[in-house]
């Protein structure tokens, strides 16, 4: 999948009235919820296989993805901040039309949605190298203690 998209790239946005918007965005909160929930489960995936994977030739490798995890974890917790402010900024429209330029929201609304298309790709692909890293730990271990008997 190219694009990781909840709207048509059409005119949606543009057409779209604030109970539309606000329901898309309750889609992306509670979408947070669960990227938080996979980073701290990635997170203790890694903290149990991190013995396993580090030898001296990986220490680099994974010292890069145990940071990149950490990362990972800032972004969504800003991404989903974000999210809550654009809630409120949309109830505030709700309630009063002039409270916000218009235009100027629903062009930041894209930009939001664009944002969190490039963190879900984010972070599918380093879901993708923990697992595989899990799993070559996994292995490794099991060939010790192959060896060991």
């Amino acid at each position: 999948m190219n694009e990781f998209r909840y709207r048509p790239m059409d005119d949606y946005i543009q057409r779209s009235d604030w109970k539309a918007i606000y329901v898309l965005t309750e889609h992306w909160q509670s979408d947070f919820y669960f990227y938080t929930d996979e980073i701290n489960f990635l997170n203790g995936l890694f903290t149990e296989f991190y013995l396993l994977m580090v030898g001296e030739s990986q220490r680099e490798s994974v010292q890069q993805l145990a940071n990149d995890l950490l990362a990972l974890g800032r972004k969504c917790e800003s991404q989903n901040q974000d999210i809550q402010k654009h809630m409120s900024d949309i109830a505030l429209l709700e309630e009063n039309a002039f409270s916000h330029n218009e235009q100027d929201f629903r062009e930041d609304h894209q930009k939001l949605e664009d944002e969190i298309s490039r963190f879900v790709k984010e972070f599918r692909s380093l879901k993708r190298e923990v697992f595989a890293s899990a799993a070559k730990a996994i292995e490794k271990g099991r060939l010790a203690h192959l060896l060991e008997q």
